[in-house]
């Protein structure tokens, strides 16, 4: 099973590499069925996918976002590629800032 269009992931090393780890980790198991449809009970999806072109139309919606056209829709929404190493430190920032204003509360308590 795959996407549409996968002729471009040639020139777009992302959209395969969504498209293949979406494929590897989410088409299995009514995964897919409780993505798109929800559960009825946390478990049981609420609606199945009916054919291969219904999982086509899935699994090319999630490639889509890594095309430029998905990733300026990503962009408009706030969304940033972002390096592992570029998440650490944007975690460590985080937690400073907050570990600063908890300090500065507790010290103006004293």
């Amino acid at each position: 099973m795959e996407g549409f269009n996968t002729h471009r992931h040639g020139n777009n090393p992302l959209e395969k590499q969504i498209h293949d780890l979406f494929i590897k980790d989410y088409t299995g198991y009514n995964n897919v069925d409780r993505i798109v449809f929800g559960t009825t009970d946390g478990i049981t999806p609420a609606g199945y996918i009916k054919d291969d072109r219904e999982m086509q139309i899935v699994i090319s919606t999630v490639q889509w976002m890594m095309s430029p056209v998905g990733q300026g829709l990503l962009d408009k929404m706030g969304f940033k590629k972002m390096s592992n190493e570029e998440k650490i430190i944007e975690w460590v920032k985080s937690q400073t800032e907050t570990s600063i204003i908890n300090l500065t509360i507790l010290t103006d308590n004293f």
